[in-house]
C-alpha cells in the first residue's frame, strides 16, 4: 500500500513537471526504440476513454519503432486527439492511422531525408477556418471557451524536439487532419518490450545487489524500500567518494554490485557523472543508472554517450525503476 501511494503521487507530479518542462523547451527527450503502435493505443486509451467517440485504427504491417521519449510522445497525440474529440460534440469516429513514410529533401521542408513513421489523425468535426489554422499552435491561443491554448503548443514543441514534423490541414465543417513524422529507430537499437507483469503489483524479483547514491536521504530511504521490493539487496551513500570507496570495498571482499544507481546532481559532492568515472577506475564493468528530474541536460538524453547503461527520469514509479534496472543488466550483460 505504502508503495502505491507513493507511485501514484509521483506519477502525478511527474505529469504534471513534465508538461511545464516540455512547453518551456526545456525538456530534452530521453529516447529509446518504442513501438509506435503502443504509443498511439496508450494516448486513445487517455483520451477517449468514457466518451462517445470511437476510434478506428489502421496500422501498416511494416511499421517500425521510432526513436521517441514515450512518455512526450503520449501526450503529443493525447492533446491531437483531445482536440479532434472536442471538434465532435455529437460523437462520432476519429480515424487514426499509421504507416512509414521516406522525407525527401522538399517535402515535408523542415525534414532530414530519411525513414519516419507517419501518424494521420482525422475527425469528422466542424473544422477550422484559415485564419484559426494559421493560429493553431500558437501559445495560449484557443477557442475554446475554458480553452488553456498550451495543448496543440505543447506538441508542437515535443514533436519538433523529436526532430519531426506536424501538421494540421481543415476547412469548415470538413473536419481536420492532424499529421505527425517521428523519425524511425536506429537499425542498430533493440526495441523495447513491454514488461511481463500486469497492474496487480505482481513484479518478478530480482537477483543481487544495488548500490544507490543520492544527497536527498528520503529519495535513498525510498529506492533501497523499492529496490528491496524487486529483490535486490541494497546499500546507500550520500555523495560520489563515499559511493566509490563503497564498490571498492565491495569488490574486494568478493561481492561487487549488480548495478549502481547515482544521482546526477549532488549538492557539494561529486555527482553521478563524476562517480561513474571514479567507478569505471575501479571496475571498467560497472553497471550503472543515471538518475535525475532535470531531463533537458545532454547526459539524460544520450546516456550511453557518458558510459551508462540506462537512465531514470525522476520522479519515477515501481515499474519504470524495475525497467531501467532490466534495461542495464542486459546492457552489461551484452558488453
Amino acid at each position: 500500500l505504502r508503495v502505491a501511494i507513493l507511485e501514484d503521487a509521483a506519477r502525478r507530479a511527474r505529469t504534471l513537471t513534465r508538461r511545464l518542462l516540455t512547453f518551456a523547451r526545456g525538456s530534452n527527450p530521453i529516447r529509446s526504440a518504442l513501438p509506435v503502435e503502443h504509443l498511439i493505443k496508450r494516448a486513445v486509451a487517455l483520451s477517449l476513454t468514457g466518451s462517445s467517440i470511437r476510434p478506428e485504427l489502421r496500422f501498416s504491417p511494416s511499421l517500425g519503432p521510432v526513436w521517441a521519449d514515450g512518455d512526450q510522445i503520449v501526450q503529443a497525440l493525447t492533446n491531437l486527439i483531445l482536440n479532434a474529440r472536442d471538434a465532435m460534440p455529437e460523437g462520432g469516429t476519429i480515424e487514426i492511422e499509421c504507416d512509414t513514410a521516406v522525407a525527401k529533401a522538399v517535402q515535408p521542408a523542415d525534414l532530414a531525408p530519411g525513414p519516419y513513421a507517419r501518424i494521420r489523425i482525422r475527425d469528422r468535426g466542424l473544422g477550422m477556418s484559415d485564419e484559426v489554422l494559421t493560429r493553431a499552435f500558437d501559445p495560449f491561443f484557443s477557442t475554446k471557451a475554458h480553452g488553456t491554448g498550451l495543448g496543440l503548443a505543447t506538441s508542437y514543441s515535443i514533436v519538433k524536439s523529436h526532430d519531426g514534423h506536424i501538421s494540421l490541414s481543415s476547412a469548415p465543417d470538413g473536419g481536420t487532419i492532424a499529421e505527425l513524422w517521428l523519425p524511425l529507430a536506429p537499425a542498430e537499437v533493440s526495441p523495447e518490450v513491454e514488461d511481463s507483469e500486469t497492474d496487480s503489483g505482481e513484479y518478478p524479483a530480482f537477483r543481487g545487489s544495488a548500490l544507490v547514491m543520492d544527497d536527498d536521504p528520503t529519495v535513498r530511504a525510498l529506492l533501497a524500500e523499492m529496490l528491496g521490493h524487486l529483490g535486490l539487496r541494497c546499500d546507500v551513500s550520500a555523495h560520489g567518494d563515499e559511493c566509490a570507496e563503497m564498490y571498492r570495498e565491495a569488490l574486494e571482499r568478493g561481492r561487487g554490485y549488480d548495478v549502481v544507481i547515482l544521482d546526477l546532481t549532488v549538492a557539494g559532492g561529486k555527482g553521478g557523472q563524476d562517480t561513474a568515472e571514479l567507478l569505471r577506475a575501479i571496475d571498467p564493468d560497472v553497471c550503472a543508472i543515471v538518475s535525475s528530474g532535470y531531463s533537458h541536460v545532454p547526459v539524460m538524453s544520450d546516456y550511453r554517450e557518458y558510459g551508462f547503461c540506462a537512465v531514470l527520469s525522476k520522479p519515477y514509479t515501481l515499474k519504470e525503476l524495475r525497467l531501467a534496472v532490466r534495461v542495464a543488466l542486459q546492457q552489461r550483460n551484452q558488453g
